[in-house]
């Protein structure tokens, strides 16, 4: 590697993680209280495409603060869940590409009524974040691909949680994401409506009351 590209990407990480300084701190204040009176909820993030560190680093610790607000105690794992325990988990693949039939703008879809596997494009996640930015240092300035890609780990999960396919008019349960919205997610993270907490809460009972019959049957 040579300096001018060693440069380029060292100054990108650090852009990176001053730019965003604020969702790192609120991440975790957060993640000091999030045992406090929160239901919990797993999810494996399998990296099958080529996700900077950095940056998978900051979507995580955002995710996690955006569920805090909402009452769920976020766990995210990095390695596979185990065959018997895929039921009471949730499993995100973060890929590149998307089948032919999903239209081009899908930045991920997830299998809510299965209740288990989402497939984020992360391709078509850098795209969509690097054409909202306004300045670059590297490849991507700023906190933009990660709090996008926070945003859709979020709003995929939310899916699953709930069990079925809905979107809100505002937020991160919007159905279609503008530029403006996605700049806007830089800044400050967007709020679940209120409905959809309560539909989350609601799916987080239910998959505990699958799983304490799931142990009771000896499964």
């Amino acid at each position: 590697m040579n300096s001018s590209l060693r440069i380029a990407l060292v100054a990108n990480t650090l852009a990176l993680i001053a730019g965003s300084g604020s969702a790192l701190a609120g991440a975790s204040a957060a993640g000091k209280n999030q045992q406090d009176g929160k239901s919990s909820v797993t999810v494996h993030i399998l990296r099958n495409a080529e996700v900077p560190i950095p940056t998978l680093f900051l979507a995580e610790a955002v995710a996690r603060e955006m569920f805090a607000k909402a009452g769920v105690n976020l766990k995210l794992q990095t390695r596979k869940p185990k065959l018997d325990a895929v039921g009471q988990k949730i499993v995100v693949d973060i890929t590149s590409g998307g089948p032919k039939f999903l239209h081009r703008a899908a930045l991920a879809y997830a299998e809510e009524f299965e209740g288990v596997h989402i497939t984020v494009f992360y391709d078509r996640v850098k795209d969509a974040a690097c054409g909202s930015a306004s300045e670059f240092v590297g490849p991507c300035a700023g906190s933009s691909l990660p709090m996008l890609l926070a945003h859709v780990l979020v709003h995929e999960i939310t899916h699953i949680l709930e069990g079925i396919d809905r979107h809100s008019r505002e937020g991160v349960m919007k159905a279609h994401w503008t530029t403006g919205d996605i700049a806007g997610m830089a800044r400050k993270p967007l709020p679940f409506d209120r409905s959809d907490i309560e539909l989350i809460r609601s799916g987080l009972a239910r998959r505990e009351t699958a799983r304490k019959v799931t142990v009771a049957l000896g499964r």
